[in-house]
């Protein structure tokens, strides 16, 4: 499964997971860490999470991660645990950890860790305001506060910088696609909804949700939806290595949308790609793709850094 059609099913699964995070230790520990711990055997079972570690300089800390975990590259080098949906434990057992980073699909595999006393610890990622509460939850569990608290201060500060450019800027309705079918006529068009981070990054890119919908998370829509919404910009999320495995190229990508000729992003060409390894990957990076997305919501505003 290509790491594409592999977020849109986390966000269907989390769709109906658990909400908010859960530190928990194996029945022979101790019920509840109350301060800080250093754990020297980490296992992560998402990329976005194995981002985070990094970040945090937990590096030498990591025993274990899935297949998809590939940033940074030293990611590539650990012993690998399986998936997101089939994540082995007989290899997870293997590695000895003292803590297992989770995500509400996970559910079912947490009292099997916490019967062989392995700590484990929940978060998720349904909004922005979980991936940066993510950072400081695993930052204050893993002893390593001060780091989380500066990673977020950067971050934070990058955010407060697009909010500050997009003020008194109108905003045009943006639709961010996050799956389809490649190379046929438009169908089955996966979106982001209301309930996701695209939709909250949209807002602080200066645009506005072109699907305000809010009973599905990442609904799927037909080309009469699409035509129905006559989003004014389109970013849609590719697999690079998807692209590069078929020969695609953008010609070919964007072939596809011009059997829309009356929607507006598809009349003034303002349909932009995006297969940056780290727009889908809900991590420290989303930064990244937060100001790619103000800078083409925004072309006429001043990006350049000082």
């Amino acid at each position: 499964m290509k790491k594409i059609g592999l977020f849109v099913l986390f966000t269907l699964v989390f769709t109906a997971g658990y909400y908010g995070f859960n530190l928990r230790e194996g029945k022979e520990a101790q019920p509840a860490l109350e301060q800080p711990q250093e754990y020297q055997r980490i296992i992560s079972l998402a990329p976005s999470i194995t981002e985070t570690l990094f970040a945090l300089g937990l590096e030498a800390q990591i025993v274990g991660v899935t297949r998809y975990c590939d940033y940074p590259p030293k990611a590539l080098a650990k012993p690998k645990v399986g998936g997101y949906l089939d994540p082995n434990m007989e290899a997870m057992v293997a590695l000895r950890p003292d803590l297992v980073i989770t995500f509400p699909g996970h559910q079912t595999l947490t009292p099997r860790l916490e019967q062989l006393g392995v700590a484990t610890l929940q978060v998720q990622h349904q909004k922005l305001t979980d991936i940066l509460d993510s950072i400081r939850i695993i930052g204050t569990a893993t002893d390593k506060e001060a780091e989380a608290k500066a990673l977020l201060s950067s971050l934070r500060s990058r955010m407060e910088e697009i909010k500050a450019k997009m003020a008194g800027l109108s905003r045009p309705r943006v639709l961010v696609v996050m799956g389809r079918p490649i190379g046929s006529p438009l169908k089955k068009i996966f979106v982001a909804g209301t309930g996701d981070p695209y939709d909250e990054m949209i807002r602080i890119a200066g645009g506005t949700n072109a699907y305000q919908g809010d009973f599905i998370r990442v609904p799927p829509l037909s080309a009469e939806g699409i035509m129905h919404l006559n989003p004014e910009v389109i970013i849609e999320l590719v697999s690079n290595q998807e692209v590069q495995k078929k020969g695609w190229n953008d010609t070919t990508l964007l072939q596809d949308w011009a059997g829309l000729p009356m929607v507006s992003a598809v009349k003034t060409g303002r349909i932009h790609l995006f297969a940056d390894d780290f727009d889908t990957v809900p991590g420290p990076r989303f930064i990244l793709t937060l100001e790619k997305m103000a800078q083409v919501i925004h072309p006429e505003v001043n990006w350049t850094m000082p």
